[in-house]
């Protein structure tokens, strides 16, 4: 009998050998059953190759997460080496300047001192009985104990650089294998040399170990461990015994003064111990060993990616192996018990091929096939009209994620600049602080004894006045003598110069009490303070700019303050944004001085006003200058981040963009900016009183 050629799909099932109850059972389902079926067996197995995938993924990223942590407490096990070091080096040399010199008396920072010294030694203490625990000091421990080591126990740090080199060929073997196997236990402990601490390292260090017992350390930080290990860890003991055992025979608060001179002289031999010779060295092997944890992540971390790629091909694989073998089983179902939906699959193919879902089924019966055609067309023409809406609501959706994103990068764009900005001006605010401190001390001895030079000069010139009065006629050799030095000319200019220098020194101790102010610039604390105490303290730091020159006449400066209450407020931001705008107004002043002619009348000039707004729940600060003034088009972007007029290099046009943040946004206040080209500019700012402290917070 011959078989029309569409009929050959079903001649190949039915020649599978399946056995003659399953075909007579499978003959009698339903249309419904057997597509069941058909789709019950594609969805086990693409279900199955889903969840196998998802399973060794979790397990790699497991395993990822596993070394990442490892790794990290290995860093934070150097870094914080490295900081208590820089801590104790720190405080030890506080506490050698805190002794006096001739060590018959206690100092008064002593006592502080020996507190912070002490606590830091016992923090380095602890920090280096951690660091010795980390992977790579126990696996050197393990291969010195090793009886192949013992044999060889004559060759000293030849026989350790053996296993050192025997440990990294093993190591690299491991590393080529990572993907397959875990990496061997090391049981931890502390060095050999600093045994006798171990009963005092923390909880925290003996969890550590255990998660780093499947990382093993490099070969090459075993052989940084094996170096710190020989050539530092005796002098760190030594150190550590020593500082121990002074601190178990001195009690600062009964301490004599032998045993402060004992302490001394302990201390600065302690200075030159074998541990503070090696310093340099110490530092550089903890930098060394920290980069090769770190060069030892990046290795792990590649080895784990390359895993996590092979198991993410072996998820995409599983994936579409399912998805073709439901697909195969849907297409035998299909072409053998699913004819009569040829006409809805080549609707359907026609209709994504030509985009037209205009298309619609024939519905030639009324069985499960005709149902099926049926709702087909009105799947059709849903799908129209939801494409339809689809495409609206998606064009909208993008429209909206563009404005979004172009906003969250000017914020981040601006926070950045500004993390920048305040950042800089912490780093000014702390330097200015340490030179006023510096300055201060010598001014502050010139300035307590000119009084009483004052006082010798005065006593000095009565009794000269007396020698002249009782010996108008001295003899030749002192009349000589005084017609040599212009006595009668000291007498007259000896006052008239202390009294200049009592001058001088009140101005630079003015002029440091204003740095001092104005170094507070790095605080964040918000209190209660004197806006025109900021205001002077600027004015005062800028004073050198106010002065005549050659180029240009001096610049003058109002004063208009009112009454005003204590403001809370952050008194280093507001500092920040009076030096901004005085700047920025003495740039303009200086600017048009330097274009008038030589004969002209024009003076420089800037008024400061403040004043009670709000009924007295605010305050205004007015600064305005006489400068060139701002065009239109300036003044609506001149609070812009990065906008600037000035030539390059002269500004980076953050610093109105930052003082607008300040003002509105840190203390729920205003700045406005009123200008009238050729007139001059003038800002105001508004601020209330009492502000929310959580928003400053």
């Amino acid at each position: 009998m011959h078989h029309p050629p569409t009929d050959r799909p079903a001649q190949l099932l039915f020649r599978i050998p399946l056995g003659r109850r399953w075909r007579r059972c499978f003959s009698h389902w339903s249309l419904s059953h057997k597509i069941l079926a058909g789709y019950g067996a594609a969805f086990t197995v693409t279900a199955a190759g889903i969840i196998a995938g998802f399973l060794i993924c979790k397990h790699t990223e497991h395993e990822a997460h596993y070394v990442h942590m490892a790794v990290m407490e290995d860093l934070e096990r150097v870094s914080d080496f490295q900081g208590s070091l820089a801590e104790l080096v720190v405080h030890k040399n506080a506490l050698l300047a805190s002794f006096d010199p001739l060590a018959t008396k206690v100092h008064p920072n002593f006592v502080p001192e020996w507190l912070h010294f002490v606590e830091f030694q016992a923090q380095f203490k602890q920090n280096w009985q951690a660091l010795s625990t980390s992977p790579a000091f126990a696996t050197l421990e393990q291969l010195m104990h090793e009886p192949r080591h013992t044999q060889h126990a004559g060759q000293g740090d030849h026989g350790i650089s053996a296993h050192v080199d025997a440990h990294d060929s093993h190591h690299s073997h491991e590393t080529d294998s990572s993907s397959e196997q875990a990496h061997p236990s090391h049981q931890t402990s502390l060095p050999s040399e600093h045994a006798h601490h171990s009963h005092e390292a923390p909880t925290s260090s003996k969890h550590a170990h255990s998660a780093h017992g499947s990382v093993p350390a490099s070969a090459s930080q075993m052989t940084i461990a094996k170096d710190m290990m020989i050539h530092h860890g005796p002098a760190i003991a030594n150190y550590i015994e020593q500082v121990d055992a002074l601190k178990k025979d001195i009690n600062p608060a009964t301490i004599s003064p032998e045993q402060y001179a004992l302490l001394q002289a302990s201390l600065r031999e302690l200075d030159h111990s074998q541990l503070m010779n090696n310093l340099d060295h110490l530092i550089g092997d903890t930098t060394a060993l920290s980069q090769a944890v770190k060069d030892e992540h990046m290795m792990a971390m590649a080895s784990l990616d390359a895993a996590l790629g092979a198991q993410m091909q072996l998820l995409f694989g599983s994936l579409i192996l399912s998805g073709v073998m439901g697909l195969l089983l849907i297409m035998l179902i299909t072409r053998i018990l699913l004819r009569p939906l040829k006409d809805i699959t080549a609707i359907t193919q026609r209709s994504i091929q030509e985009g037209n879902f205009d298309l619609t089924v024939p519905v030639r019966s009324q069985d499960e096939a005709g149902v099926l055609a049926q709702t087909f067309n009105e799947y059709m023409l849903f799908v129209k009209q939801l494409l339809s809406q689809n495409t609206a609501s998606h064009q909208q959706a993008e429209n909206q994620l563009n404005d979004k994103l172009q906003t969250t990068i000017r914020e981040l764009q601006n926070t950045q600049s500004q993390m920048l900005q305040a950042e800089k001006m912490s780093s000014l605010g702390q330097m200015v602080a340490g030179v006023a401190h510096e300055i201060n001390n010598p001014v502050s001895f010139i300035h307590g004894n000119l009084h009483h030079v004052q006082g010798y000069a005065q006593d000095l010139l009565h009794l000269v006045q007396l020698y002249q009065q009782h010996y108008p006629n001295p003899v030749a050799e002192i009349a000589a003598e005084t017609a040599e030095i212009e006595l009668d000319f000291i007498q007259t200019d000896l006052p008239q110069t202390l009294a200049s220098m009592r001058l001088g020194s009140d101005r630079i101790r003015d002029i440091v009490l204003s740095l001092r102010n104005f170094s507070r610039m790095d605080e964040s604390e918000v209190k209660a303070v004197d806006l025109h105490e900021g205001l002077d303290s600027t004015l005062t730091i800028l004073a050198h700019r106010l002065k005549a020159c050659p180029e240009h006449a001096g610049i003058e400066v109002g004063k208009q303050y009112a009454a005003l209450p204590l403001i809370t407020c952050e008194s280093g931001l507001i500092n920040q944004v009076f030096m901004n705008i005085l700047v920025n107004a003495l740039d303009a002043i200086e600017a048009r001085l330097r274009q008038q002619p030589p004969n002209s009348v024009y003076r420089g000039q800037i008024t400061i006003s403040t004043a009670l707004i709000q009924d007295e729940q605010g305050v205004e600060i007015s600064i305005a200058d006489n400068g060139p003034g701002i065009h239109p088009e300036v003044q609506e972007r001149i609070f812009d981040p990065f906008f600037t007029t000035k030539p390059i290099g002269k500004g980076t046009g953050m610093g109105m963009a930052v003082s607008y943040q300040i003002i509105t946004q840190q203390h729920h206040g205003q700045l406005l900016c009123h200008s009238i080209p050729g007139q001059g500019t003038s800002f105001i700012i508004q601020l209330p009183i009492k502000q929310r402290l959580c928003a400053l917070v």
